[in-house]
């Protein structure tokens, strides 16, 4: 199979077991919180999440500390045993907010770091760190938790790890411990270890993934050294994943190794080799299957077309895998087993497109109704609302999880983006994708509310078998899409009814709006994502208020928005006004991105254009920055500059503007690139070529500036990185584009840092410049798009959103009326794919399960999007318009 060359469909790593988390740092609605165990003793404490800190002043760095690990169904004995005795030794020390952030640190979703220290203390000194060692020791040994990987363990439930030690700077532990070992009367020092072998049969190669509850490595079989074989070897580690019955991972894994060795000689699924106990651990083995995931696969197939556009070879292949699935699920039925954690990334495809099942830790025996309890959780979108509530299982689950499956398979789109309970919503948002109402109305059926209305396996099958007919036949198509586009009127209440939105819950928390910050969890399989309040554009309020101005340059009236808004902005601007000097400097995740912000809000006069407004605005200009870049740089400073000055109507707003187009031009390769570095530190120079983050972002303001200041070198400055950038496309058999930096073959399609973003800028040169050869690269690289794009991405950085408005440009500047087409279409992506839910309106980016306000990331780019397309004549491209350059 050809390779592809970019991947435009999502790759949804959350679409995986053990995700039917909330995905909040904030409380979960159902979460028992922690803090009454220290208010009932009047201790005074601070949050710091995921912990509440007591003492934060004791807290000392650079000496030893202690970690208690223990599951949260003991967590309250536990304390009511040692908590007086931690109050009364006055050290700081931490305990988890809730049983929700417990059950998070143990399952590594604030690093590998944390995990298992659920419980932290910060002794005076050493004698005081072995006496409570002791003493906590004494009074853990009936308690269960995780080990903690960075630490090390002493006895029961007790753990000690030194100052700043992590995993990876392992060698200032051994140099603590070699000086001074405070507990030589509990335990000598013995670091962790993490053998290869396993009782000397089996070789750990390599990881296939890391995981909390227990890694997954590739590695050998030595049983018969005459025949050494591949084998899978899958880790449960003791204390994790810890249900209500008091059973954990190991228990899984002991029933996958049951079930894959009734089933694997009847099925399609991997051989159930042995299963071994070591070290408290257990490790299933089973037999090796060469290939890839069902997501992969099917998404290399679909490679973002549309079902109804995609040629009829690749339809029937898709309808050929989905087959298989189905009839697996339906032999594992006759044999009396569900399977009940169905979807993409628990199936393997082989090299001959043949399926497998890989993960059978959540089936169930209707026959002897085993496990029992039977084992909960399951994958967001593809568990039947019976599953979700944890009704007893039943072969209607898997029907649901089938026809998740097929709606990912025939759409290209996690089920989760639609509104799965509104039967007549799904249908619709279904056949606009497929365009076919039989095909629609048998996957809406599989997920209907109503168990009963569900169709049996053999009756799904029995469809698509008629289905793939009509395929080879060529007559698939039996209905006609709406086309809801056209409704003036719907796209402007879709419009109405998402701004809003912005002001509602879950989009607007705490009162403000919060987007996700990738918590680096190691390189752990279950990352998760923090939820904060920013003040920059790309993910925070300056970014939300612009497409809010956006809307009131419209004609959306926001009156009764204005003083959350307002209110929103005065938290922005204290943070920045706070410590600027800590920020980035640049356009979109920097400082200068708020000043363009206010500088509209000004003149709107939603906030007063005072001398104090002013100087502020001009003292953020006077930060200076060493990277070059456009959304933290340099780059990103100037053209802020110049867009206030468009603004206020003040032409020499500051003379800085000049100066940063000097250090650019002064720094600029012989070759026309720019060494950009990720951190604006002094290594890892690269040069990128995004809009965002590296030379076409750098070019876009040198051009602007040039054509603006009539500055001659600023011109032929932007013109020789235009140039290297022309050299640098990278052609393949279908189409020609720019990688992500020099040197790489990797291709981004998107805005931020991928080749829209540089189409983008190709676009505005031919517009000052007047190069044919200019539009030619810009149209030759958004070709590369499908005309007809899905895609699980919505967003303008990375996602569909920013596709449209590159295509809206487009359509402005060369005036193909293909451009404003394909732009439609994604209007009618978005008009088929919002959820609403409680009274809101939204869209969900990748696999998430909950919805953000960002312009970059989220719902206010999207909005935007849509805005413009509505009132082209009114709304310019975001952020990046100059009315009196042309």
């Amino acid at each position: 199979m050809e390779k592809q060359e970019f991947k435009i469909a999502s790759s949804e790593i959350s679409e995986s077991p053990f995700r039917a988390f909330p995905e909040l740092v904030t409380q979960d609605a159902g979460a028992k919180t922690y803090h009454s165990y220290l208010q009932d003793r009047d201790v005074r404490f601070i949050t710091r999440t995921p912990n509440l800190l007591i003492n934060e002043d004791r807290q000392k760095h650079g000496q030893w500390m202690l970690h208690i690990s223990v599951i949260k169904q003991q967590m309250g004995q536990l304390l009511s045993d040692i908590l007086d005795v931690l109050v009364e030794s006055g050290c700081a020390f931490s305990i988890p907010q809730s049983d929700f952030h417990h059950n998070m640190i143990l399952d590594g979703s604030f690093g590998v770091e944390e995990i298992g220290k659920i419980i932290t203390i910060w002794p005076y000194d050493t004698v005081q760190a072995s006496s409570l060692a002791d003493y906590l020791i004494k009074h853990t040994e009936k308690y269960n938790g995780p080990a903690i990987p960075a630490a090390v363990h002493l006895k029961a439930s007790v753990y000690t790890s030194y100052g700043e030690y992590s995993i990876k700077n392992i060698g200032d532990l051994k140099t603590a411990a070699k000086k001074s070992w405070p507990f030589k009367s509990i335990a000598t020092f013995q670091l962790p270890r993490n053998g290869k072998w396993i009782n000397k049969r089996f070789f750990k190669y390599s990881v296939l993934k890391n995981d909390a509850k227990g890694n997954v490595y590739k590695g050998f079989d030595f049983s018969k050294l005459t025949d050494i074989q591949w084998c899978v070897l899958k880790q449960g580690k003791k204390y994790q994943c810890v249900d209500s019955a008091g059973r954990d991972i190991r228990d899984r894994l002991q029933w996958q190794f049951k079930v894959q060795t009734a089933l694997a000689g009847d099925l399609p699924i991997p051989k159930a080799i042995d299963l071994i106990n070591l070290n408290d651990d257990v490790y299933f083995i089973m037999q090796f299957i060469e290939g890839d995931s069902y997501h992969n696969q099917i998404s290399s197939i679909q490679e973002g077309v549309i079902w109804h556009s995609l040629a009829p070879d690749r339809q029937d292949r898709l309808i050929s895998l989905a087959l298989q699935v189905i009839d697996l699920i339906d032999g594992m039925h006759k044999l009396g087993y569900l399977h009940r954690d169905l979807n993409p990334l628990n199936f393997i495809v082989t090299p001959g497109e043949k399926v497998f099942a890989i993960d059978l830790e959540l089936s169930y025996n209707i026959l002897i109704n085993q496990p029992k309890p039977f084992f909960t959780l399951g994958t967001p979108g593809y568990m039947s609302p019976e599953q979700v509530a944890g009704k007893q299982p039943l072969i209607e689950d898997d029907v649901y999880g089938i026809g998740a499956i097929l709606i990912r398979t025939l759409t290209g789109l996690s089920p989760i983006k639609f509104n799965l309970s509104n039967t007549e919503k799904l249908f619709q948002s279904i056949n606009h994708f497929i365009n076919n109402k039989r095909l629609s109305a048998l996957l809406t059926s599989c997920l209907n509310t109503d168990v009963n209305k569900r169709p049996t396996l053999s009756s799904v099958v029995n469809e698509l078998e008629f289905y793939r007919s009509m395929i080879l036949a060529n007559k698939q198509n039996n209905s006609t899409r709406e086309k809801i586009t056209a409704s003036n009127d719907y796209l402007k209440q879709t419009i109405s009814s998402a701004i809003e939105s912005l002001f509602k819950p879950p989009l607007l928390s705490e009162q403000n709006w919060l987007s996700k910050k990738n918590i680096d969890t190691g390189s752990l399989a279950n990352s998760y994502k923090g939820y904060s309040s920013f003040p920059d554009f790309y993910l925070g309020a300056s970014g939300i208020i612009y497409a809010l101005i956006m809307a009131v340059e419209a004609g959306y009236d926001l009156s009764g928005m204005q003083s959350t808004i307002s209110r929103i902005y005065v938290v922005s601007e204290e943070s920045y006004n706070k410590q600027p000097e800590s920020h980035n400097i640049g356009l979109y995740k920097g400082i200068s991105g708020f000043n363009v912000i206010t500088a509209y809000l000004s003149r709107m006069g939603w906030i007063p254009l005072t001398d104090e407004q002013l100087n502020l605005m001009a003292q953020r200009f006077s930060l200076s920055g060493r990277n070059f870049n456009l959304s933290d740089g340099l780059a990103g400073q100037g053209f802020a500059i110049m867009k206030c000055a468009e603004i206020l109507g003040f032409p020499n707003l500051p003379s800085k503007g000049s100066e940063i187009a000097t250090v650019l031009i002064n720094a600029q390769g012989r070759d026309g690139s720019w060494e950009i570095k990720e951190d604006g530190g002094n290594q890892g120079a690269i040069k990128f070529t995004g809009f965002l983050n590296g030379v076409s972002g750098i070019c876009y303001f040198l051009m602007f500036y040039g054509f603006r200041q009539n500055d001659s070198k600023a011109k032929n400055a932007a013109k020789s990185g235009l140039e290297w950038l022309m050299k640098l496309r990278t052609k393949s058999k279908t189409s020609s584009n720019w990688p992500v930096s020099a040197g790489s073959t990797y291709v981004n399609p998107w805005f931020d840092t991928g080749f829209t973003g540089v189409a983008f800028l190709f676009i505005s040169a031919y517009q000052l410049f007047k190069d044919p050869y200019l539009k030619e690269h810009a149209c030759e690289s958004l070709m590369a798009h499908p005309a007809e794009i899905t895609s699980n991405y919505i967003s303008q950085g990375t996602g569909l959103a920013g596709l449209g408005e590159v295509y809206l440009e487009a359509f402005k500047v060369f005036g193909d009326i293909g451009w404003i087409q394909r732009a439609e279409k994604i209007v009618d992506f978005f008009l088929q794919t919002s959820r609403s839910e409680d009274g809101a309106l939204f869209w969900l980016d990748g696999s998430e399960e909950r919805p953000e306000a960002a312009f970059m990331t989220g719902n206010a780019g999207v909005i935007h999007f849509l805005l413009r397309y509505q009132f082209p004549d009114k709304i310019p491209f975001p952020l990046l318009s100059l009315s009196d350059v042309k």
